[in-house]
């Protein structure tokens, strides 16, 4: 079997490896859209019913599995040694207050939905203001930093 089959995108009419395409049921094949285009789609679909999604997922908030999910996850957080509480609600309450004024992202300069992210949650004025992804990604970094990979 050619492990190096390409496909060409039904949107974009790219020619791209078939593991930039999701699988499908039908035929044991692959999605007529690549990866890129089928999430562009999505995106669009759900802006151009948002309200119809936002009551999906009201409703699906409230089901009983995920209520019990949403107050365990509290929990945990709450009863978290590092402080990361303490450490949120505190910048929550200077930014509330104007002793701390909310930055641009200090990777990309993004000034939409800006996080405040702490390397040391016992330091909470110590923040790095990163935007949603740079957020995630730092996250990201530091679990990979902090693995045992030997």
């Amino acid at each position: 079997m050619d492990n190096f089959r390409t496909i060409k995108c039904n949107r974009c009419g790219v020619i791209k490896p078939q593991e930039l395409f999701y699988r499908t049921n039908k035929n044991r094949g692959f999605d007529g859209s690549c990866k890129e285009c089928r999430k562009s789609l999505v995106n669009l679909n759900r802006k151009a019913n948002l309200d119809r999604y936002r009551a999906y997922d009201r409703q699906r908030g409230l089901l009983s599995h995920r209520k019990e999910l949403c107050i365990i996850n509290t929990r945990k957080r709450r009863k978290d040694p590092d402080g990361y509480m303490a450490a949120h609600n505190a910048v929550a309450r200077a930014l509330k207050s104007g002793k701390i004024e909310r930055m641009p992202c200090c990777m990309c300069g993004s000034t939409e939905k800006i996080h405040a992210h702490h390397d040391d949650y016992l330091q909470p004025f110590n923040v790095m203001w990163l935007c949603v992804v740079h957020h995630k990604a730092r996250h990201s970094f530091l679990e990979y930093k902090n693995e045992d990979i030997f």
